[in-house]
């Protein structure tokens, strides 16, 4: 009578484990984010210098941390939520603009437009986002 009560708990066990890594696993960490995108875009965008690539990962940074600071702070109103973070996204564009050169600029807008396509691709799959999106820095942008 033991050994159903013994698979029965190692089973408890095991699924509260599982449940344990996939709940650290969606942790949103801001210098993870901030990593990606800048790794991104100084193998995307060609002819950057050092001062170029330094301010992009500052300008990462920032938003990045302010990405995180909003989700901390937001209450369940996912249109303010939303509002925050075009604002947020918005905001980073101008900086990012101001670093680049014209031609810069227009190859980073192509590898966002890339990222934009690829995850709206992937969002039908999987139901509710359709899994984990990479190599867009973890950012969503609405088509507009």
């Amino acid at each position: 009578m033991k050994t159903p009560f013994k698979i029965a708990g190692l089973a408890l066990v095991a699924l509260l484990a599982v449940q344990t890594g996939f709940a650290q696993q969606r942790q949103f960490d801001p210098s993870k984010m901030s990593e990606r995108q800048t790794k991104m875009i100084t193998e995307k965008v060609t002819g950057l210098t050092d001062a170029q690539k330094a301010q992009v990962k500052t300008i990462n940074d920032a938003y990045a941390k302010s990405i995180g600071d909003a989700w901390g702070k937001s209450s369940g109103d996912r249109q303010g939520m939303r509002d925050k973070m075009k604002t947020l996204r918005d905001d980073r564009e101008k900086k990012l603009k101001g670093v680049f050169t014209a031609d810069q600029y227009k190859q980073y807008q192509e590898m966002e437009q890339s990222n934009r396509s690829r995850f709206q691709g992937r969002r039908g799959q999987g139901g509710r986002g359709g899994g984990r999106h990479q190599g867009g820095g973890g950012q969503v942008q609405e088509q507009q």
